[in-house]
């Protein structure tokens, strides 16, 4: 038992959801060790960084799903990192335009916040949802998009492993021919581009993410009010 303690949190003014790709693309390994495990590290890093607004994570693949619902609660947004896996949506394919509306669907209709998403992913959509067609909604709903592309234009295969880390094949289609995955960055681009936000490409040291984080922060205004919670 460790008691509890009150903790002072300063709503800044930005609702920010975070959605992050767990399709069978992100196991290319073209962004060491994995695009996968690139993007846990770059979601753990933004939500820490975003403290004072509130934040969401959804994931998605074939289809989108809440995992966290908008919270002033960094530490609970940040829980998501544990269980994340790309067998945790069980629809395969990437569905960008479903992750786009999923968001959509979860930010308050009425509020003075700056409404934000933040895509994670390889840019790839495998099921035909009309991403930029999800990003015009996103504009007229005043949410601006801001894009992480995880990946090489390259691309890599998908290597299939077993519980001891072993390749035990390659992915492959329908056609029996094994799958290379690219980044995606035109549609990435233009998504940002559409809705007032901008792209960003992984990199190595991770700084993308505090120049994004810093972007966000710059959308608040002012602190729209202060409270005590306690923890």
């Amino acid at each position: 038992q460790f008691g509890t303690k009150l903790t002072e949190i300063r709503r800044r003014g930005n609702d920010v959801i975070v959605a992050m790709d767990v399709s069978a693309s992100m196991l290319a390994e073209d962004v060491p060790p994995s695009r996968m495990a690139k993007a846990k590290r770059s979601l753990g890093l933004l939500i820490q960084s975003l403290k004072g607004d509130r934040v969401g994570v959804i994931a998605f693949a074939g289809d989108a799903f809440l995992q966290c619902p908008l919270t002033l609660d960094v530490e609970a947004a940040g829980l998501f990192l544990d269980s994340v896996s790309t067998g945790i949506v069980p629809v395969p394919g990437t569905a960008l335009g479903s992750a786009v509306r999923r968001a959509l669907a979860h930010f308050p209709k009425s509020s003075q916040t700056q409404k934000i998403l933040v895509l994670l992913t390889d840019g790839e959509d495998t099921r035909n949802s009309d991403p930029l067609g999800a990003a015009q909604e996103a504009k007229k709903a005043g949410v601006k998009i801001f894009t992480l592309g995880l990946g090489t234009p390259e691309g890599d295969v998908i290597k299939l492993r077993d519980e001891s880390g072993a390749v035990t094949s390659f992915k492959k289609d329908d056609k029996g021919e094994t799958v290379l995955s690219r980044l995606d960055e035109a549609t990435l681009l233009e998504i940002a581009r559409i809705t007032g936000g901008r792209y960003y490409r992984s990199t190595p040291d991770d700084s993308e993410i505090l120049t994004l984080a810093g972007q966000i922060s710059s959308f608040a205004g002012q602190t729209l009010s202060t409270q005590m919670y306690r923890v």
